[in-house]
């Protein structure tokens, strides 16, 4: 399995709310379309909500102060 895909799944919980919310209450749901091993599958299921709701924060605030603009 790439890298690039747990990147992506990273990304996409800290973006998404929906998502976010999805993986840590029905990971196996929410990580069906992905091709992961079993091994990166429980990873991502190991992490806390409360570090994407802290890094979506950190986003948010880059955002509001025009970080990417």
């Amino acid at each position: 399995m790439s890298p690039n895909v747990v990147q992506t799944i990273i990304r996409r919980a800290v973006a998404d709310l929906e998502f976010r919310q999805a993986l840590t209450s029905d990971p196996n749901t929410a990580l069906a379309d992905y091709d992961l091993t079993e091994q990166e599958r429980e990873n991502l299921c190991k992490i806390d909500a409360k570090v994407f709701d802290g890094s979506a924060g950190d986003l948010e605030g880059r955002l509001s102060r025009g970080w990417m603009n």
